[in-house]
């Protein structure tokens, strides 16, 4: 079973929220936290045991883009490292 987090940025205001992270317990996938390299967008993917984003998965939902990295907590808009974490909710 996963959790559902929610990213503040105290700097900036940038939200990134619905992040659905952890084990399924119905499929063989981790969802992880990823950033598009096309438009920024942090999201969540599903991914493989080698950590490699599932083929059939790997689209962003914002600008079409297929590229995507492991995000690293840093706000996307100001560059911030200092989030605000909060967990709202499980999921699967």
């Amino acid at each position: 079973m996963g959790v559902i987090v929610q990213y503040t940025c105290k700097q900036c205001g940038f939200v990134a929220d619905d992040l659905a992270i952890g084990p399924s317990m119905f499929q063989d996938v981790n969802h992880k936290i990823v950033r598009c390299t096309g438009c920024a967008k942090v999201m969540t993917m599903p991914v493989d045991a080698d950590n490699v984003v599932l083929e059939k998965y790997r689209k962003c939902h914002i600008c079409g883009g297929t590229d995507f990295v492991f995000w690293n907590g840093i706000c996307p808009k100001c560059g911030n490292k200092d989030l605000d974490f909060e967990q709202t909710g499980w999921w699967d």
